[in-house]
């Protein structure tokens, strides 16, 4: 921006700034002092005010009216009132020098103890007294602007225009870098630099500022010049047609594009009656607006006009009256464009519109329109019918149709809506609403925007209202049923555990009755499968999903359990279990149980013998597509002439034979101690 041009609010003021404030009335200096004040307060600045036309009652006078309590910022001292003899007059004579060391000493105390900056303003009333010193008044104003633009303080110089002489407010202006006259703040064009002003250069640089304004008047003379060119350039190439009429509503102007719309040359019809383009209708009408216009009133409206071919047009009127400095009108002027093809268009889609509700007619979905921002609504005669009423019973705004959604349901439907309205997303929602009757029927309403703001916020919105009574009262008795079958699947899971309970009991009792260690053992084997197959079934009745389980969480209870079963023989063993909550279904959960219970066993009986102390590792875990399980002890090791595959041992038929019915692929390790890893896919997944 050139400078001189550039203008500033009071806020924007910075450290370092030296303004002086030209004022003529106390209401301008009222308005200018408190923002400056409250700002330097509001932002942590340490605040002098040097008093002396007026009292520092009457200053904080106008803090207090603008809302601001002063007593706390007097208390603490970060505003500080002083007097002349406590500034400027310290000691008796006005000396710059030692003001501006007081000013550099305050500055470096305010930031010592926590403040943004230093902010002083001062009434200079003063130096019109002659006090000592005061005629080097604008020796100091100049210094100041090497103190400011290094410390972090800034400051008004205050001048009262009414009591300060004209000669000396230029010197004034000529040592402020930024002037405010009256409240508005500039940059001082007329300004002159310290080293300038004390060198004596001052007259030189006003001429030249002088002669600069001449310069700039100049090229201010071309460019409204350019500027008139331009505008009328645009009036004569406007896509619209512009319009002007006297107070007799004689054309006084038209451009070639309004010409053209009526089939005229532009002089044909210059100082012809507006009302010789229009039949005897378009003329009352022309006078009633013509008559509003005198009221200031501004209009836009369609209006039929009569071409010179005698064919009728149809236009869009934005119409505007023109006042002179008196406010007496003395014409209007109007915007005028072509709608014949609109209105074509318009009458298309009417016939199209009216197709349509024929179309929504003969189905039993209401049709609505929402205007979000208003509230307004659409709602088609179907629409009143679903509900049991007759078109237009009860009003269409968005307020009523609240009132009629089933309470229970108002706060889902509204946090719905303003989802849809946010994202400018389309929305399906199943609700009750109030009929005629005072009945509740079921209702989905589908939507979606056809308008949004610039954020994309929905502005409105179109949809559709269906009853859905039957198909919901068809969906409960479907869900009635699927609860009435899960309550009875739970109970045959409850049951199936409880008999293979049963039987693990009674296996247990049996084989207190045998002595033989072998066929124990056999007892024991068969009862930790019966119950391994029991842990599954009671996992699926307590669970909500009663075709899968956790069978990682299941892993490491069967475990627990093999291992306490073993617990007296088996304190020299440590079990790691090592699985992730993975979900099974039923079909590989029971088979994969009567697997992980054999090689458990197999190595809690037979990898440490005599008291061989060792670990068992258990791990399960994804891979890819499918899983991965393993059972590892640092035992014996499994005999090296044993074919597992081929084998007496009914637990290593069982493995092999389970496996295959998993569709897995088992694998024996022998290098350290066992490790049998069985890799398979989830049956229900696959």
């Amino acid at each position: 921006m050139e400078r001189g041009y550039k203008s500033y609010n009071i806020e924007e003021l910075n450290h370092g700034d030296h303004l002086c404030v030209l004022y003529q009335t106390d209401e301008e200096h009222k308005d200018l002092i408190t923002p400056y004040l409250r700002s330097g307060l509001e932002n942590n600045e340490k605040v002098f005010y040097i008093v002396d036309a007026r009292t520092s009652e009457m200053v904080l006078n106008y803090l207090l009216d603008d809302g601001m309590e002063v007593d706390p910022y007097l208390e603490s001292g970060q505003l500080s009132m002083l007097t002349v003899s406590e500034s400027y007059m310290n000691g008796g004579v006005f000396d710059p020098e030692g003001m501006i060391k007081m000013l550099t000493e305050e500055t470096e105390k305010a930031l010592k103890e926590g403040y943004a900056a230093l902010r002083v303003t001062g009434e200079m009333s003063w130096a019109l007294r002659g006090l000592p010193g005061s005629e080097r008044l604008i020796e100091y104003e100049t210094k100041l602007n090497e103190f400011f633009p290094t410390n972090k303080a800034l400051a008004i110089c205050q001048y009262d225009c009414r009591v300060f002489e004209p000669e000396i407010l230029l010197d004034i202006l000529t040592t402020h870098p930024i002037a405010v006259i009256g409240t508005e703040i500039y940059e001082n064009f007329y300004y002159v630099p310290t080293e300038d002003f004390l060198a004596g250069k001052g007259p030189k640089r006003t001429l030249e500022h002088w002669i600069e304004n001449l310069k700039l008047r100049k090229k201010a003379e071309l460019d409204l010049k350019a500027s008139e060119k331009k505008y009328r350039q645009l009036v004569e190439n406007a896509q619209e047609g512009i319009w002007s009429i006297d107070t007799e509503s004689k054309t006084t102007f038209v451009n070639p594009r309004m010409a053209e719309i009526l089939g005229y040359d532009v002089d044909e019809m210059m100082g012809h009656s507006l009302f010789s383009f229009m039949d005897e209708r378009g003329v009352e009408l022309a006078n009633y607006n013509l008559e509003r216009g005198k009221q200031g009133l501004k209009k836009q409206y369609d209006f039929e006009f009569i071409r010179k071919d005698g064919n009728r047009i149809y236009t869009s009127l934005e119409t505007s009256p023109i006042f002179d400095g008196d406010e007496k009108y003395v014409g209007a002027i109007a915007m005028v464009s072509d709608i014949t093809n609109r209105r074509k268009m318009e009458n298309t889609l009417r016939e199209s519109e009216e197709r349509y509700s024929l179309t929504l007619d003969a189905v039993n979905d209401g049709l609505w329109e929402w205007n979000v921002t208003s509230g307004d609504a659409f709602f088609s005669p179907n629409y009143y019918k679903v509900l049991g009423y007759h078109p237009g019973e009860f009003p269409a705004n968005y307020k009523t149709w609240r009132l009629l959604v089933h309470p229970d349901d108002r706060d889902t439907v509204e946090k719905e809506l303003q989802e849809s309205i946010k994202s400018g997303s389309g929305f399906e929602i199943n609700l009750r609403m109030k009929t005629k009757s005072w009945k509740w029927l079921w209702v989905l309403i589908r939507g979606k925007a056809i308008e949004k703001d610039s954020t994309g916020n929905a502005t409105r919105m179109v949809g559709t209202l269906s009853d859905i009574t039957e198909r919901i009262s068809a969906e409960k008795k479907i869900n009635d049923s699927l609860k009435e079958k899960e309550m009875l699947l739970k109970e045959i899971h409850h049951r199936v555990k409880n008999n293979l309970m049963i039987i693990s009991s009674l296996l247990n009792l049996q084989s207190r009755q045998i002595k033989d260690k072998a066929s124990k053992d056999i007892f024991k084997e068969s009862q930790n499968r019966a119950r391994s197959m029991a842990l599954i079934h009671e996992r699926l009745y307590q669970s909500t999903d009663l075709k899968r389980i956790d069978f990682g969480d299941y892993i490491g209870s069967l475990s627990k359990e093999l291992f306490h079963t073993y617990a007296g023989d088996l304190g020299h063993i440590e079990l790691k279990v090592n699985v992730d909550d993975i979900f099974l279904d039923i079909n590989t959960a029971i088979p994969l149980g009567l697997i992980v219970n054999e090689l458990i066993t197999n190595s809690l009986k037979h990898a440490f013998p005599e008291g061989k102390m060792g670990e068992i590792n258990i791990d399960f875990h994804p891979q890819d597509d499918h899983f991965e399980f393993s059972v590892k002890d640092n035992g014996i090791g499994f005999p090296k002439d044993l074919d597992f595959h081929n084998t007496n041992s009914l637990g290593m038929q069982m493995v092999t034979s389970l496996t295959d019915q998993i569709d897995g692929e088992i694998e024996l390790n022998r290098s350290q101690g066992t490790e049998f890893k069985i890799t398979f896919k989830d049956l229900d997944i696959k």
